[in-house]
């Protein structure tokens, strides 16, 4: 929060204060002190407000500005996670492609024995290791990349 953002609050502050004082003094000088009062008193409901929209607005700005960044800050890390997320995707899709390619280049039966005895590849094939254990290497698809 930078004096900026706080001077034209501060103006309205004071211009109202100006104007309550300025009844006030009006009612004292042209009144007699009794009907002063009883101008006075139709004001206190008036200056409670005002006086209360002082004190919440000045004092919990910069718990709201507070607040508001710390909201910034967590959607920023909330995109940044997502982006991170997509990327491990990504590179988790290339991995699996280029396991297949490369599983492509061997005989089937030394595909499927390397899918059953290593976790990893099984892992990384998900639903093709079952394929690929029945004894089936890969399938070649239109594009080069297997399947």
């Amino acid at each position: 929060m930078n004096r900026q953002d706080v001077w034209p609050s501060a103006v309205v502050a004071l211009a109202l204060l100006f104007l309550v004082t300025a009844i006030t003094i009006a009612a004292i000088a042209r009144y007699s002190v009794d009907d002063a009062l009883k101008i006075w008193n139709g004001l206190t409901a008036i200056v409670g407000v005002i006086t209360g929209a002082f004190v919440s607005y000045f004092f919990t700005r910069g718990t709201v500005q507070q607040a508001i960044s710390q909201v910034s800050k967590a959607q920023d890390e909330a995109n940044s996670a997502r982006n991170d997320a997509n990327s491990a995707q990504l590179d988790a899709r290339r991995s699996k492609a280029a396991l297949l390619r490369m599983a492509g280049g061997i005989e089937p039966r030394q595909f499927a024995e390397l899918v059953s005895k290593d976790e990893v590849v099984k892992a990384a094939l998900g639903d093709q290791a079952t394929d690929a254990m029945a004894g089936s290497a890969p399938k070649k698809t239109t594009n080069g990349s297997s399947r």
